[in-house]
């Protein structure tokens, strides 16, 4: 069979991918003793742009490890002592014909405090965690901050050689927080009204344009559906209606691809199912979102088999294929597919 859509080259932003398969973020299970990649690290990935991927994302990369560390395999990209590593990452990639990214990660709500320098997790508001961990909501002062963090970040990214950024707005993280009323009931210009909730993520967005330039393309993954539905609890969170009106004020604000997933931390199987779901059980989603975007849309949509991805593609239900545990469990799935 051939697969004319999934082996043809599309932009995103200024720069061209040779085809629409996409390694998706995934954690590593250690990183080397001084905390930054080692060379086993950097074999992981390099081995999904060997197989033929014309993207692959690093995964996990932390825009503030004082404060939104959630496990200890974390990569930093908020210090310059990752920079050496994360460049031989970046070229190890690059050398196989494929463009490099990365996922800039902050843990909010959901850093254990056993990583944290204060010892207390941050997020929209004061609250008790369901852990019974104290929550602190962050002052606007604090906001302005982090959002340089994460223009910074994305300024090393870029001094690395990475060929765009992608933040991570869904999950639960802490970005997510702020746009869910679940988590976020702020009275001030970062909380109510829809515009309120994403104007954390839209400061970023302009603090990385201001700092990296207009031509270093930024992906946002956004969750379009919190999924509370899923589990019994209808209400809870945002819907997908919400989530299509912030899709929609992304693609307006010139972000250059977004990445339609899914759920939060409470509603984890469904933006992680189970290997028993169905294929393409989410494709809704980001069918939905590509019609109310002009940007191309990247989704995983638990697509197993290049048939299934070349259908998907040609039923204009996305642009570009994320493969996360395919390439986890066989990382020449592209090539063998051409």
């Amino acid at each position: 069979m051939d697969y004319p859509e999934l082996f043809r080259p599309l932009k995103v932003g200024g720069v061209t991918l040779k085809n629409r398969l996409i390694s998706a973020p995934t954690s590593l299970a250690q990183l080397g003793p001084d905390e930054n990649l080692d060379e086993s690290n950097i074999a992981y990935y390099e081995l999904k742009a060997m197989g033929g991927c014309a993207m692959v994302i690093v995964g996990d990369s932390l825009v503030d490890t004082a404060g939104g560390k959630t496990h200890p395999h974390m990569i930093r990209l908020d210090t310059d002592d990752s920079l050496p590593s994360l460049t031989k990452v970046v070229n190890a990639i690059h050398a196989h014909g494929a463009l490099a990214s990365i996922e800039l990660d902050h843990g909010g709500e959901l850093a254990d405090p056993v990583f944290l320098e204060a010892g207390e997790p941050v997020g929209p508001c004061d609250t008790i965690d369901e852990y019974g961990d104290a929550i602190r909501g962050l002052t606007r002062q604090e906001l302005e901050e982090l959002a340089d963090k994460y223009a910074d970040a994305a300024l090393r990214a870029k001094r690395c050689g990475f060929d765009m950024v992608m933040i991570h707005g869904g999950h639960g993280w802490l970005i997510n927080q702020f746009l869910s009323p679940l988590f976020n009931f702020r009275t001030d210009e970062y909380g109510g009204s829809l515009e309120n909730r994403m104007r954390f993520l839209t400061e970023i967005i302009d603090g990385i344009r201001i700092t990296c330039g207009r031509d270093f393309p930024i992906v946002v993954r956004l969750s379009v559906d919190e999924m509370y539905d899923r589990i019994g609890q209808p209400g809870k969170g945002y819907g997908l209606e919400e989530g299509l009106q912030m899709a929609k004020i992304l693609s307006d604000k010139r972000i250059d691809a977004i990445d339609v997933s899914s759920a939060c931390y409470d509603t984890f199987n469904y933006w992680l199912e189970p290997v028993t779901f169905p294929c393409g059980w989410r494709k809704h989603l980001a069918q939905a979102v590509k019609e109310v975007v002009n940007i191309p849309v990247i989704a995983a949509n638990l697509i197993r088999t290049p048939e299934q991805a070349e259908e998907q593609l040609a039923q204009g239900i996305q642009d570009f294929v994320g493969l996360g545990r395919p390439l986890i469990a066989d990382p020449y799935w592209a090539d063998k597919a051409e």
